[in-house]
């Protein structure tokens, strides 16, 4: 394990101590959970370099930092981090020529449930199930559709 010191440019941003570019800062967020598993790792700011392909995380406070391979994946496709629920912004989603749609959330398959009548469950009108919407059971989102246009919106299950 090689640890580094990061220096700054000027007095703004860190730059990347092996080819000199400026890193990108990534704050820590929320614990996830991961294929069942609590996934602890990214509540811990880091440093991106993206000409290097790695990013490195302080050390306990130590003021070096270690270094990792920068795992990379479309923006609209991240497998195992969901997006945190507050950052989805009504989008459009639509289903292609094979009728699938990938989760914005975790990139998995979703499945599309068209609108039904109103059902009557326990003498109580159910209106879940109303309008069109996609589920996806990797990271249990579901995403219904805003009446009257072609946007949908995250929603609890």
């Amino acid at each position: 394990m090689v640890l580094r010191k990061l220096e700054k440019k000027g007095t703004s941003r860190y730059v990347c101590p092996v080819c000199g570019e400026a890193l990108h800062f990534i704050s820590g967020g929320a614990v996830q959970v991961v294929d069942g598993k609590l996934d602890m790792d990214n509540i811990h700011p880091k440093y991106e370099c993206e000409s290097c392909g790695v990013f490195y995380r302080e050390v306990m406070g130590t003021g070096y930092y270690d270094t990792f391979p920068l795992l990379k994946e479309p923006k609209q496709v991240k497998k195992n981090t969901p997006s945190a629920t507050g950052d989805l912004m009504p989008m459009q989603l639509k289903r292609d020529e094979n009728g699938d749609c990938s989760c914005p959330r975790c990139g998995a398959g979703m499945e599309f449930v068209e609108g039904q009548p109103v059902r009557l469950v326990e003498g109580k009108p159910d209106m879940e199930n109303v309008w069109d919407h996609f589920v996806c059971e990797h990271c249990q989102s579901v995403y219904r559709r805003i009446a009257g246009t072609d946007y949908f919106q995250w929603t609890e299950k």
